[in-house]
């Protein structure tokens, strides 16, 4: 039977050149998550994006911004129609005829619609940014809080986000920035039993407002490939919510570009208003892709 760790790099030579750090951390990365669990996209997407980001250091290079207009002036990005291909796993609350609150499951939610776009305005150290996500989402066969009646789930979200950025480091390879913003989540939930005839659906709904404060990252790889890392965390009407999103993006010319990445968002609200209870308790993850466009 052949070594399932046959095909990777020996790690018996010096460990001084680019290509050997890059091939070191893939190992180290591959044996760790595959006691984890993890799916093998996954692992070649975080140990892809994790050598690049880490390892990549040369000693010079042109500014990441060195195709864009001067500092002094203002520049745009727009990134339409992006594709986060989202999986949900967690549970929302919804009232229960006779009070209180049933859960019921969203872990086999599909995605079945969705809309997203995002812009951002910049100049000198400042960014101003907005993005906007809608998507709904179809769970079947999902057991209600009696035990026996089945029934679906449905939920409908409309995620919009306004913040800015202020550029702590920029040097020729990489920028730092902190960022802070307020998030508001527009969110609906239906419960449909499958014996309709016999009982009346279970709705619920809630404007969400959260403010949120974190920092991004973003490093030149090579001439056109840079990586970047967001991470932030907030609260306000939500318990807590958080937010990781590490990405590869290729520019292919000055105002055109490629790119591809992984996105956590973790939600943690409840709502109690007289005898109406209405919370969601979710993380949605998965991989995006989308196109740039720059001025």
């Amino acid at each position: 039977m052949k070594d399932k760790d046959a095909c990777l790099p020996n790690l018996n030579v010096p460990f001084n050149t680019y290509s050997t750090r890059i091939m070191s951390i893939k190992v180290v990365l591959y044996r760790f998550t595959k006691k984890l669990g993890l799916s093998s996209a996954r692992i070649f997407l975080l140990v892809g994006m994790a050598s690049l980001l880490i390892f990549s250091i040369p000693a010079s290079a042109e500014s990441i911004h060195d195709d864009q207009k001067a500092d002094d002036e203002w520049h745009f990005v727009l990134k339409p129609l992006y594709l986060w291909s989202v999986s949900i796993n967690g549970s929302t609350t919804l009232s229960v005829p006779g009070g209180g609150g049933g859960e019921f499951p969203v872990g086999s939610s599909g995605l079945t619609g969705a809309f997203s776009f995002h812009f951002e305005a910049g100049k000198n150290k400042w960014n101003l940014f907005t993005d906007y996500l809608y998507a709904e989402y179809t769970s079947k066969d999902v057991t209600g809080p009696v035990g026996f009646l089945k029934g679906q789930n449905e939920l409908t979200l409309h995620l919009t986000e306004f913040g800015g950025t202020y550029s702590l480091i920029e040097k020729p390879k990489y920028k730092l920035e902190v960022l802070a913003g307020i998030r508001h989540l527009n969110v609906k939930n239906k419960f449909t039993f499958d014996r309709s005839n016999l009982f009346s659906p279970l709705e619920g709904s809630a404007n969400i407002w959260d403010g949120f404060a974190g920092a991004r990252f973003a490093r030149k790889l090579t001439e056109g490939i840079s990586g970047h890392a967001r991470a932030d965390i907030g609260t306000g009407d939500s318990d807590v919510v958080w937010n990781i999103v590490l990405s590869m993006e290729w520019r292919y010319n000055a105002w055109g570009s490629i790119y591809a990445g992984y996105r956590w968002l973790n939600y943690d609200f409840n709502e109690l208003n007289g005898n109406d209870e209405f919370g969601i308790d979710i993380r949605a993850e998965g991989p995006g892709v989308g196109l740039g466009f720059y001025w």
